[in-house]
């Protein structure tokens, strides 16, 4: 299940949770007000007061706030009222109150102001299913928890006072840091160059693992993977929605750039263009790959490049020392 078939199902799932909140709310005030007729009266006005509150105010502004606090004492009478009918009845205070799973969200998945994000909840509910596409299978277990710097080598690298080991904790603290501070980090975007076998991968899914688990959207995928979206795109307009997709969501992982095949009129353009869509919108994208920015200059072009390596935008973090597979298999 992709990120978007997920989301989709699930918010899908909390709609009729909201729906069946509803329908118990008007069945305990049925219950309640077949008792007690009084009832219907104190619920009509109390879902009425504020409509009319607003009009009231808005027609007299300069009475706004008289009219807005008479509303909140009429509001604590209403509600003192249907407590005692309830306690008349046996039943708890809060019987009548708006019903909610999650009073965090109220059941919408979604929190915060101005920014949204998933709500604890959702989050619970998304991530297995999240790691369940092979995409972002990796994620449950490469995050910063599982993150140890052991498995690198500790001697110095060349040309340098800092050892491999220091090095990748210097990288995993910008990256925490990144994480911790997304959407306000700045620069926006991060690429990450260097050989293979040196961590670029299992610390740009960090990221994107700790993004999700603070309830943003968060996309990973491959250059490879990512040219075969927008070959299909371009040639019979199929996965418009896939692309759509890597367009907008607020923080895109491309793993292992310079790998993927060189279509004509395909790879250039269609990566130009998504960066240039994603940087237009003030998004945020995290790239790695084996080729060094002079490497990265040869073999795209210079429109795109220029984007992928303006500093203004983009933070460059560089991988050195020994493949940690090869040195891990000769050590151990």
């Amino acid at each position: 299940m992709t990120q978007a078939e997920a989301t989709r199902a699930l918010l899908a799932a909390y709609e009729q949770q909201r729906a069946a909140n509803r329908q118990e709310e008007a069945r305990r005030a049925e219950q309640v007000t077949a008792r007690d007729p009084q009832v219907a009266a104190l619920l009509r006005e109390r879902a009425q007061g504020l409509a009319r509150t607003l009009q009231a105010a808005c027609a007299a502004p300069d009475r706004a706030a008289a009219i807005a606090q008479a509303f909140e004492r009429r509001l604590g009478e209403i509600r003192d009222a249907l407590r005692g009918v309830l306690a008349a009845q046996g039943l708890p205070p809060d019987y009548l109150e708006p019903v909610y799973r999650c009073p965090l969200c109220r059941d919408t998945g979604s929190v915060g102001e101005p920014v949204s994000r998933w709500c604890g909840c959702f989050r619970q509910r998304l991530l297995p299913l999240l790691y369940s596409d092979a995409d972002m299978a990796a994620l449950a277990e490469e995050n910063f928890d599982a993150f140890t710097l052991d498995i690198f080598p500790d001697d110095p690298l060349p040309g340098g006072p800092l050892s491999q080991r220091a090095t990748m904790a210097r990288l995993r603290d910008l990256c925490l840091a990144y994480a911790e501070a997304f959407p306000a980090c700045e620069p926006r975007n991060l690429l990450f160059y260097g050989p293979s076998g040196l961590g670029k991968t299992f610390l740009m899914n960090c990221i994107i693992q700790r993004a999700l688990a603070r309830g943003y959207a968060a996309q990973r995928t491959t250059a490879s993977k990512l040219v075969e979206h927008m070959r299909r795109y371009h040639h019979n307009g199929e996965g418009a929605e896939a692309y759509a997709q890597l367009a907008n969501v607020p923080l895109l992982a491309i793993d292992d750039l310079g790998a993927e095949p060189m279509i004509e009129n395909v790879t250039i353009v269609y990566l130009l263009e998504l960066m240039g869509e994603r940087m237009a919108a003030h998004r945020h994208t995290l790239l790695s790959t084996n080729l060094p920015p002079k490497k990265l200059q040869e073999a795209y072009s210079e429109r795109l490049t220029s984007r992928l390596l303006d500093t203004r935008n983009t933070r460059i973090l560089q991988f050195a020392g020994r493949d940690v597979r090869l040195w891990r298999a000769a050590s151990g």
